[in-house]
């Protein structure tokens, strides 16, 4: 998104980083002093909506919630010579408190953002000014369905909680008891359908972006989201009514290239990412998942150094989903890649007893994951990747839609028909030698979370479909206490209407 943010919470400046930061971004305010007249005005309002969003998807150890979502699964780890080795070990084995940063960090980028989507709905909603009804429009429903999405975000990671509906308006109004789970859910799709459409016409997303708004949420990955909400609570049928409309959009679909998802020339310009986090590489924060994933100090031809922090590597149980031919596969991890200008094949190497670069060895302890890359970037400070992190595809209406037809009526047509368009792109064919066919209900629903796994893999989502299709983590070795996070203590201490949720 050329949405640049710096976010003002009533007299509060919140310094996400460094001053550079500061000189390059466009302000979105959020104050309830504010009023706003002018269409530049939304639009600087609304970025405001984004920007706490954007900080829980950036990886960094000392606040991020991409790295609770992604190292805490069975199937991850992370490299022997890890430099955030202390962080990663602690997080994979459930070692937290109360008083862990991270947590904290992630409960209060959570709450600012509500905090800022509130502030701006009441500001506009209902308000005329030289404004457009265009514009009020499309950043209201930017604003009603960002509300949702960190709601969603606050249900799935900490159960029930605290759920402003309205602006702070004094020091009382921070102090709320917690809503129940059912109460979140009704909250967080009422925000969604509203975001839609589908509560009040006057309200509702654009299909479709222009060039210089890249990366804001359009209709597709609203219905995204309302169609993944539904299908959390098991609303098969909203589920795959959602998904379709996703589906029956003609402007959105797969793309045939694998890494058109995720390399930065295909930036903004792809049909079939509907909701994304945006990232600029000379200003902090950018992401830097490509610098996470990659080896410790291995060497090019060139002699050049590739320092990658191992925070994130796969156990070779992942290998194993995968079926030959699989293009994702290659993609994900490959024998080699270009870093920068340089070729790193694995060929020479100081990682002790780890194979080359994901070649085929019985002993190989993992894999790493080269799914983010910075080819085609110039070169930025601290490693930061100007690529996006992609939230809803397309793929998501596809596989949302599958699994809900299956647990409606079995494995109808339809239900194929969708997942075996997915496979087709992804193992590169136009016939039918891919399709599935003859799974009873339970295999196709097992199938369905397979490739769930391989499509979502290192995207920030396994460990949602983990806790949602897992009834008793302990089966999958994760202590059940686990499956919320704990309420920050801090929080706990001042708002004596919380109670604190059982985490160990």
């Amino acid at each position: 998104m050329k949405i640049k943010i710096l976010l003002i919470a009533l007299t509060t400046v919140l310094l996400y980083s460094c001053s550079d930061f500061l000189q390059e971004q466009t302000m979105g305010v959020k104050t309830t002093a504010n009023f706003y007249t002018t269409n530049d005005d939304l639009e600087k309002a609304v970025n405001a909506c984004y920007a706490d969003m954007n900080q829980l998807y950036r990886d960094h150890e000392s606040g991020s919630l991409f790295r609770l979502l992604e190292i805490r699964l069975p199937y991850m780890t992370f490299g022997d010579l890890s430099t955030e080795r202390s962080t990663q070990e602690s997080l994979s084995k459930f070692i937290y408190t109360p008083t862990d940063g991270m947590i904290n960090t992630t409960w209060r980028r959570i709450y600012q953002g509500i905090e800022a989507c509130n502030v701006f709905i009441e500001k506009v909603e209902g308000k005329k000014a030289n404004f457009t009804d265009a514009m009020q429009t499309r950043t209201l429903g930017e604003a009603y369905f960002m509300r949702g999405m960190y709601k969603y975000t606050l249900v799935r990671n900490f159960g029930s909680a605290p759920l402003p509906l309205k602006a702070t308006a004094g020091v009382n109004d921070v102090y709320l008891a917690k809503s129940s789970i059912d109460d979140m859910y009704t909250s967080l799709i009422k925000d969604f359908r509203t975001a839609c459409g589908e509560e009040n016409p006057v309200i509702k997303l654009s299909v479709t972006n222009a060039a210089a708004d890249g990366g804001r949420i359009i209709l597709g990955g609203g219905f995204c989201a309302l169609a993944d909400a539904y299908l959390t609570r098991k609303d098969w049928t909203n589920a795959a009514k959602y998904a379709q409309k996703v589906i029956d959009e003609p402007k959105y679909g797969l793309e045939t290239k694998i890494e058109s998802l995720y390399l930065f020339e295909y930036k903004y310009k792809t049909k079939e990412i509907l909701y994304e986090i945006s990232f600029n590489n000379h200003i902090d924060p950018g992401q830097r998942l490509h610098h996470s994933s990659c080896p410790y100090l291995k060497f090019s031809g060139t002699g050049k150094k590739v320092h990658g922090t191992e925070s994130y590597v796969a156990k070779p149980v992942v290998i194993s989903w995968y079926e030959a031919g699989d293009l994702r596969k290659a993609w994900t991890f490959p024998t080699s890649f270009l870093y920068g200008d340089d070729i790193i094949d694995g060929t020479t190497t100081t990682l002790n007893k780890i194979s080359p670069l994901n070649k085929v060895n019985p002993t190989l302890k993992y894999y790493f994951i080269c799914k983010w890359r910075t080819t085609g970037q110039a070169e930025a400070p601290w490693s930061w990747d100007a690529s996006n992190t992609s939230v809803y595809k397309y793929s998501d209406a596809l596989l949302i839609k599958a699994e809900a037809l299956n647990e409606i009526s079995g494995p109808t047509p339809d239900a194929y028909s969708a997942i075996n368009l997915l496979r087709k792109r992804n193992f590169g064919v136009t016939d039918n030698s891919k399709d599935l066919a003859g799974l009873s209900k339970d295999d196709f629903r097992l199938t369905i979370y397979k490739e769930r796994k391989l499509e979502y893999f290192f995207e920030g989502k396994g460990w949602y479909d983990l806790i949602r299709t897992t009834p008793d983590l302990s089966t999958v070795g994760i202590p059940e206490v686990k499956r919320y996070m704990p309420i920050p203590q801090s929080e706990i201490d001042i708002n004596k209407l919380l109670t604190q949720n059982v985490w160990e």
